[in-house]
């Protein structure tokens, strides 16, 4: 019989069988982990797709095309007439509430910013009366009042006293100015004198003449000891205090403040034939 012959059998003879397929497994480089060596997803996944949240087995042209997440817009804010941020979200009490704490703070602000204005402008405290000058021709212990059984004493006194304004800005009037002579705390004498008022302009000094002179009757026991005490020791320590109203007047408004000052003398006792002690030189401080 003849053989049987097989198709294409002259071309198989002669040829190797083709290798099998290498595995990539197989090639991989020592050290290194054939589980991480393969290629990441989330490594490549395009800008804007978040990785969290890509479903499994979703390839990454699927997740290229899914939309991005953007933020939602912002209604875009209003102002009130006063310039006020109108938020529509808050309740009618929180905006009520928010009012009341700004309207608040504007008005403290406002307070401060007066008060820091009073300070560099309206300072009364830098006005203090000067006694240039004084002459004390009599202070001694007299003998009783006609008619009555009190120790009185007697006194005498004259003064130059000066005001000076150091402002540029305003001027300053002096009303109701009074002196009166004080020894030992207690007041000598019924009444103050009477001084008349003036204005006095910026840069400018004005000088006053106060004349404290009298009998003062019901003298105390303790100002009759402190007084001979005072002469034995050779000095006399006596207090002119000037009231006055200080009025700073700057247009269109005016500021009026009321102060009394203690001007401390300190004599040496006079001889008591007519001839004055003088002393001068001395700043008088504030007393309220």
């Amino acid at each position: 019989m003849p053989e049987a012959t097989v198709p294409n059998a002259g071309m198989n003879q002669g040829m190797e069988a083709a290798p099998p397929k290498p595995n990539d497994e197989d090639h991989i480089p020592e050290g290194t982990d054939a589980a991480t060596s393969k290629p990441n997803d989330e490594d490549h996944m395009p800008e804007g797709t978040d990785a969290a949240t890509s479903k499994p087995g979703e390839t990454r042209t699927a997740q290229a095309a899914r939309p991005r997440r953007t933020r939602p817009t912002r209604r875009p804010r209003r102002y009130d007439d006063l310039g006020y941020p109108i938020d529509y979200d808050l309740p009618c009490g929180c905006k009520v509430l928010r009012f009341m704490c700004k309207s608040i703070c504007n008005f403290l602000g406002s307070l401060l910013t007066v008060y820091l204005l009073w300070l560099v402008i309206f300072r009364p405290y830098k006005v203090h009366p000067h006694v240039d000058g004084a002459a004390l021709t009599v202070f001694e212990l007299a003998g009783p009042a006609p008619g009555g059984n009190a120790t009185a004493l007697r006194y005498d006194m004259a003064l130059n006293i000066s005001f000076f304004n150091s402002r540029f800005s305003y001027l300053i009037e002096f009303g109701h100015l009074t002196a009166g002579l004080y020894y030992n705390g207690t007041k000598i004498g019924p009444s103050d004198d009477t001084l008349p008022s003036f204005m006095l302009r910026t840069r400018r000094h004005r000088v006053v003449y106060p004349v404290l002179r009298g009998r003062a009757s019901n003298v105390s026991d303790a100002v009759v000891e402190s007084l001979a005490r005072d002469r034995a020791e050779g000095r006399l320590n006596l207090d002119v205090r000037v009231k006055t109203t200080l009025t700073y007047r700057i247009w269109p408004s005016k500021a009026t403040y009321y102060y009394e000052y203690d001007c401390w003398l300190l004599f040496a006792p006079p001889p008591g034939n007519g001839t004055p002690a003088f002393t001068g030189g001395f700043n008088c401080g504030r007393r309220k």
